[in-house]
């Protein structure tokens, strides 16, 4: 029986009848059911094991081995891939060849880039509607009256030593401060960080911030005092902008 199957198709379909391998388009097959060619089906297909492609002993129900996955919609016209590039070591899902979401090996995350250089790298604005917490528990500042990013940077400025008379007004000084901002923040003092001296009514000074840029102001001390002052003085200072 066999041998007249095989020789009514010739060698387009053929058995290994000791090992009982069926081969189509081969007449050495090395499996149960070994194919050369494509293969097209209009029906249900269904498997109770692993498929390989690219593999031969595939340890998950689909593993594919040296390629990628790709799904295509012709109404949409996208092609939406799955694919791991060995060459710059990153895992990627893209859209009609753009990425979308890379993992880099090492576990660092891009959205909208290939390259993400920190843990959670984003080409582009976010949205969140809940909180959001860096460094543990410590929380980001809120723009209400714009798009744009708040950021606050922290400083204790240079000593400043308020020798001055009654009603004295020092001369023009300038404290620097970094933050990163590409506009003029606002800059507030704060506390007195320490001192030194013990000449007049400390609390009478008033230190006066203006002409702010991105990254320095300029000061003056004033002595709302009628009598004179003399101390040396840290303000703590905070920096709020964009």
């Amino acid at each position: 029986m066999k041998k007249a199957i095989a020789a009514a198709f010739g060698a387009a379909f053929s058995f290994a009848a000791a090992a009982q391998n069926v081969g189509i388009g081969t007449s050495t097959p090395d499996y149960k059911l070994e194919v050369i060619g494509s293969i097209h089906g209009t029906s249900n297909a269904y498997l109770d094991g692993a498929v390989g492609i690219g593999t031969s002993t595939p340890s998950y129900k689909l593993q594919v081995n040296n390629g990628g996955l790709g799904l295509y919609n012709s109404t949409d016209d996208k092609f939406w891939s799955i694919e791991y590039n060995s060459g710059a070591n990153i895992f990627a899902i893209r859209e009609n060849g753009t990425s979308r979401l890379a993992i880099l090996n090492g576990g660092n995350v891009g959205i909208g880039t290939s390259a993400p250089t920190f843990k959670l790298d984003v080409a582009g604005s976010g949205n969140f509607d809940g909180p959001l917490y860096v460094n543990g528990d410590k929380g980001v500042v809120h723009n209400a009256n714009s798009s744009t990013n708040l950021k606050v940077h922290l400083f204790t400025t240079l000593k400043f030593t308020a020798i001055l008379g009654g009603h004295g007004l020092s001369g023009e000084g300038s404290i620097g401060f970094g933050g990163g901002f590409t506009s003029p923040p606002r800059v507030f003092v704060g506390d007195i960080e320490s001192t030194g001296g013990s000449a007049g009514e400390l609390y009478r000074v008033q230190l006066i911030v203006y002409g702010c840029t991105t990254n320095s102001c300029k000061v003056r001390l004033l002595n709302t005092s009628p009598n004179p002052v003399n101390y040396d003085i840290y303000y703590n200072m905070v920096a709020i902008g964009n």
